[in-house]
Parts: C-alpha cells; structure tokens; sequence
C-alpha cells in the first residue's frame, strides 16, 4: 500500500500512479511506500530472512537514482484523493 502525504492530508496511491513506488515495490521485500514532499519511508516484509542493512542499500541506490533521473514522483495527471483506509 502506498501513501502520500499533501497538505496534512492523507491520500492513496497504487503504483500504476507513481514511477517512483514502483521502482521501489521491484526491490523484493518492499511492501510499503510512505512518502511526502520531503521524506521516504519503506516497510520491509516481516520476514526474518531480509536483513534491513542488504536492503538499505537497495532502497537507498534506487531512491537516488531514481530522483537524479528528473521524472516526477507521481505521474503527471493524476488526481489525489483522500483516502479512506485507517
């Protein structure tokens, strides 16, 4: 499930609507996306065999790389709606 936080709402995403998340969501045990003008958060599968630190290399290269490329974090045209989950 994805997240985005704007103007103190909180809104819903998939990751048909961001190129960002999806890049994330291809690092296997990404399971969450939290993610504001000015921070990221990712979950992790609770899974004893994922080590957070093989995995923060992962996210953190993919991050990076991802906002050196100039795309925008979520697709151009979409509407934000509120969410309606907890």
């Amino acid at each position: 499930m994805i997240f985005y936080i704007c103007y103190g709402l909180r809104l819903h995403l998939n990751s048909n609507d961001s190129l960002f998340c999806r890049a994330l969501f291809r690092i296997p045990g990404v399971v969450g996306v939290f993610f504001g003008t000015d921070f990221v958060t990712v979950t992790k599968a609770d899974d004893d065999t994922l080590d957070w630190l093989e995995l923060k290399a992962e996210v953190l290269a993919t991050i990076t790389d991802f906002l050196a490329s100039g795309l925008p974090t979520v697709n151009e045209g979409f509407t934000l709606t509120p969410s309606t989950t907890g």
